[in-house]
């Protein structure tokens, strides 16, 4: 059972991966959720933060991309309205953000401080992704590793 279900989650994280380096996500509309969790279900939480809406829109793109994937169910939610009950069922995070001179906004840096301090969520086993979005040439953006 553990050998299947690592194998729907590395499947489901390299499809992400390829999803967000290739998908176009220009002119999408906002998923609906997933509403199914299934035993054995991989559940993936993405969570974003966006100030003009276009990380919103990489956020989408993401979600489409992990919703292609069988066996996988995603809820798509803003980075403070994630509760701690989301985290712990999830089996993946993925989260997404604005870049500010190389790093994540005060916002979603506090969110996921409170994750860990606050609702003293146990992250063990769990898989994470990021994506960042930018304006400009300059501001960091070069500099932000996921």
């Amino acid at each position: 059972m553990k050998l299947n279900l690592f194998s729907n989650r590395a499947l489901a994280w390299a499809f992400l991966y390829i999803a967000v380096a290739l998908g176009q996500v220009a002119g999408q509309t906002k998923p609906a959720p997933a509403t199914t969790n299934e035993s054995g279900t991989v559940r993936v939480v993405v969570a974003y933060d966006s100030l003009t809406g276009n990380t919103e829109k990489m956020a989408e793109g993401v979600v489409e991309g992990v919703k292609r994937q069988p066996g996988v169910a995603v809820s798509f939610e803003k980075v403070e309205e994630v509760t701690k009950q989301d985290l712990e069922s999830a089996d993946g995070i993925i989260l997404g953000c604005l870049t500010y001179h190389g790093t994540l906004p005060g916002k979603m840096k506090a969110v996921i401080d409170d994750w860990s301090w606050k609702m003293k969520v146990d992250f063990t086993d769990k898989v994470g992704g990021a994506f960042s979005t930018g304006g400009g040439q300059v501001g960091g953006k070069d500099d932000v590793h996921a």
